[in-house]
Formats: C-alpha cells, structure tokens, sequence
C-alpha cells in the first residue's frame, strides 16, 4: 500500500529523495503528488520532475492525500507554515528514510528522518521535527517540537533539546546536556553543558597558521 503525498515548500528538495526512498512509520511507501507553495517565483525551479499543483489553500482539491512540511532551517517559519497547514485541515504524516536505523524510538508526526541516520533506544522525537543525512541521536534523548539537527551531527545520551532548537551540521551534544528552547548552536559546534532558552553558539572561525 502507498500513501498520497504533498510536499509544502520546495526549499528542501532534498526530501523529495527521503520521500521517494523511505517509509511512513506504519511501513506504507508514498507516492509523491507534487508541491504546494504560496510563493509564485518559485514555480521557476527546477523541481526534478514534479510541479507545484497548487497553494497551500488547495489542500482541499486533495483530500486523501497526506501532508510533510518541508520548511526546514527556520525552525520559526516551519512552526507558523505548520499551523497554516493545520487550519487548511492537513493530514500529517513523518518520512523515514530506509536506509536509517531505529531502535524502540518514538517519531512524532510531520517528521522527516534523512538517509542513514541513527536513532538508538529510548529516544523521543516529538512531532514537526527535521533530521538531516548521517547524525546519530543516542540513547535516552528526547527532541521536542519543531528541531531542526542538520548532517552529520552526534546527540550523545540523555540529551534534552527544547522546542525550536537548532542544531548546526557536524555538532556534537555530550551527553547529560539540555539546549534551552530557540537557542541556534552553529555548524562544527561542541556543547558540553546546559545552553540558556535564545542562545546562539558558533565555533571559532578556521585561520590560516602557515
């Protein structure tokens, strides 16, 4: 069984590969209709195939189609274009690429799980979250709404991220940390404790020694 799929926004074509490759939590494929956007100058992409078949307000024309939001690096965007979609009556489901490991992990709704991502035991996910390709998310950690973790990052054990945090590619949480809600950690970034609710860490710039 396949299940009908509308992509909101095309800012991440990329999830049309996790789409196109991966699973809905209950095991059904999808079958990917196109996508809906609000924003005119984006009908000039090049959108691998695939059209934009409508504006956010045509989810009505598609009633058994399901819904992944797409918005992704702006955890605030994704949170507001999430309840847009919800007042136009969106059903939601989460993507999980095939190539990625569970293990006894709960994934909460208007989810996607990029290729080859890791999730170990007694992980909460809650709903409207975004993980990108190769990061691993370790044992006994919970992510709260609407997270963004981009590539390749590590969320070692017993890790806490609040609503809307933001976790840069190649990050490292050390284990028994929690990130405070809205806080933006930038890429190559290594957290070793607690992080205040809006606070933004970024790494020291790369300079050249020789």
């Amino acid at each position: 069984m396949t299940l009908k799929l509308l992509i909101a926004g095309t800012g991440y074509l990329e999830l049309l590969d996790i789409a196109n490759n991966g699973i809905a939590p209950t095991g059904e494929e999808f079958e990917v209709l196109g996508f809906l956007d609000d924003n005119p100058e984006n009908l000039k992409r090049d959108l691998q195939g695939y059209k934009i078949i409508g504006g956010f307000s045509d989810l009505c024309k598609y009633p058994d189609a399901y819904v992944i939001n797409s918005i992704s690096r702006s955890t605030s965007l994704r949170e507001e274009t999430t309840k847009i979609l919800a007042n136009y009556g969106a059903k939601f489901t989460s993507i999980i690429h095939k190539t990625s490991i569970l293990n006894n992990c709960h994934i909460g709704n208007n989810s996607f799980i990029g290729p080859y991502v890791v999730i170990e035991p007694n992980v909460q996910i809650k709903e409207n979250n975004c993980i990108l390709s190769f990061s691993v998310i370790a044992h006994d950690s919970i992510i709260k709404e609407t997270c963004f973790i981009g590539y390749n990052c590590s969320i070692l054990g017993y890790v806490e991220l609040e609503k809307k945090s933001y976790i840069g590619s190649s990050s490292v949480i050390l284990p028994n940390s929690k990130i405070g809600e809205g806080s933006v950690i930038g890429a190559n970034s290594t957290i070793i404790r607690d992080v205040k609710p809006y606070s933004t860490f970024s790494p020291p710039l790369s300079k050249r020694i020789r």
